[in-house]
């Protein structure tokens, strides 16, 4: 992943104290935690495929969801302020962060209603992949929310309160690679399992407390 550190200048909160200045290292721990399950997931996945379904124990891995869902918001900032001019999206130009964004990147303020992260269920396989993808949407000049792709697996940021439609499937370019994107939205999902003849062997699960 090649996301960068998030700078200071990007907030619109102009002081922060020392500790608010390290405070996000804890999410960082986790999006490094997340992309060492996912090396473990399709690793497993690859190596068990030729045993027997009953010879492949369960394998459960546990990710903080709410620490995953602060990190990408902080990537999601960092993505925006990143871009030279040229490749900047236009509507997001002149687009600062909100304090209450700001609050939530650092765990002073949590999202409300159905804003917050959404798993997105895909219609077609999870496929391995080794980048980190981000797309902002904008509407008037406003963000509205944000695709992700982390390595295969499909997540939206939502920043309205009504809770975000399915997505049909999508094509998006970023240098030589095709990002497929779509499916149907799980706010804050506590579960994402592979199954072999409708046994479950490995599954992910996301603490949202």
């Amino acid at each position: 992943m090649n996301t960068p550190e998030l700078g200071i200048g990007s907030f619109t909160i102009k002081t922060l104290c020392e500790y608010h200045n390290s405070s996000t290292s804890q999410l960082d721990s986790e999006a490094i935690k997340f992309n060492k399950t996912i090396d473990e997931w399709n690793s497993r996945a690859k190596n068990t495929r030729s045993l027997p379904v009953s010879r492949v124990p369960k394998r459960v891995f546990k990710i903080d969801g709410l620490l995953l869902e602060r990190w990408l918001l902080k990537a999601l900032i960092n993505n925006i302020f990143s871009f030279s001019d040229e490749n900047k999206n236009p509507m997001a130009t002149n687009w600062n962060p909100s304090q209450e964004l700001v609050k939530i990147v650092y765990g002073d303020k949590a999202f409300s209603g159905n804003m917050g992260l959404y798993y997105v269920d895909a219609p077609f396989d999870i496929k391995t992949e080794e980048f980190f993808f981000i797309k902002s949407l904008f509407k008037e000049d406003e963000i509205f929310a944000a695709i992700i792709k982390f390595r295969g697996f499909q997540f939206l940021l939502n920043f309205t309160e009504n809770h975000p439609p399915s997505f049909k499937h999508e094509c998006f370019k970023s240098g030589n690679q095709v990002i497929h994107f779509g499916g149907t939205p799980v706010y804050r999902r506590e579960l994402i399992q592979l199954k072999r003849s409708s046994k479950v062997i490995q599954e992910i699960k996301f603490n949202w407390i």
